[in-house]
């Protein structure tokens, strides 16, 4: 998935590597804090504690994606100052 508008893009994507899936986040912005990914378990209509994957100025973070068969997620990027880019 890729969004973009008035903030340089976000990409969120979900990879496979040896039968084991994995979501990358990433956000083109200088400064960045942390990513908040809340994950929605479709099946059940249950959402997850927010996850919080600290960035440390990088642009990419790759974290384990949860073994839901159907879910949807909210991806939130956060910068040192507190902005928060969807």
């Amino acid at each position: 998935m890729i969004r973009s508008g008035q903030y340089d893009p976000i990409i969120t994507d979900i990879i496979e590597i040896e039968d084991k899936s994995y979501e990358i986040l990433m956000c083109y912005r200088l400064g960045l804090d942390y990513a908040e990914v809340i994950y929605n378990n479709d099946n059940i209509d249950m959402r997850d504690k927010p996850i919080i994957v600290e960035m440390n100025n990088y642009h990419v973070a790759i974290i384990d994606a949860p073994e839901y068969q159907s879910y949807s997620r909210r991806v939130s990027f956060y910068n040192y100052k507190g902005d928060k880019f969807e």
